[in-house]
């Protein structure tokens, strides 16, 4: 039987550094993808370039923001499976404390 394998872009994999990076070059918090009225293209092409950075060691953020809106739409189609909180949710539980 063969193994399954993990989507290709999976956001759930980001590592906080990958998030920072994201939201240093788009210069917006990683939260605004939920938010309608901010812009999206840097955002969008920031997630392009983090992604595609793993697959390939020399592309360029040049590069990811050349990308199509069809190409964009590729890589962000498992956005819609991420659940981006700003933290303000006030149902959220504050972790317990440890000793």
């Amino acid at each position: 039987m063969a193994k399954a394998t993990a989507p290709k872009y999976d956001f759930n994999s980001l590592t906080m550094r990958e998030v920072s990076q994201i939201e240093r070059l788009s210069g917006q918090g990683f939260a605004a993808l939920g938010d309608d009225d901010r812009p999206k293209g840097l955002v969008l092409a920031a997630i392009a370039y983090t992604f595609r950075l793993r697959e390939d060691g020399t592309y360029t953020w040049n590069q990811a923001q050349d990308l199509t809106l069809k190409e964009i739409s590729e890589i962000t189609a498992a956005l819609g499976d991420l659940n981006v909180s700003d933290g303000t949710d006030l149902d959220a539980e504050a972790p317990a404390e440890t000793a």
